[in-house]
């Protein structure tokens, strides 16, 4: 079995996190997400940039970094 990690970083807001698809990006409640997709950023240089063009209208943005594992079998 092989453990694959990859970090990203997400846009936060208070309880919300940055969702959406094809421009059409807005902030969710993370406990009521459903089937949206999260935007992630591969560096926390491009998802800080982002966030700092958000910073005038969402003055409490932040970027965190999350985690994601994933096991691989081989038969």
């Amino acid at each position: 079995m092989i453990n694959i990690q990859r970090t990203r970083y997400v846009i936060t807001l208070n309880n919300k996190i940055y969702c959406g698809l094809a421009g059409a990006y807005g902030f969710r409640n993370i406990e009521n997400i459903g089937d949206a997709s999260v935007k992630t950023y591969l560096s926390e240089k491009k998802a800080e940039a982002v966030a700092k063009k958000m910073v005038t209208v969402y003055p409490d943005v932040k970027v965190k970094k999350i985690t994601e594992s994933f096991y691989s079998y081989n038969e």
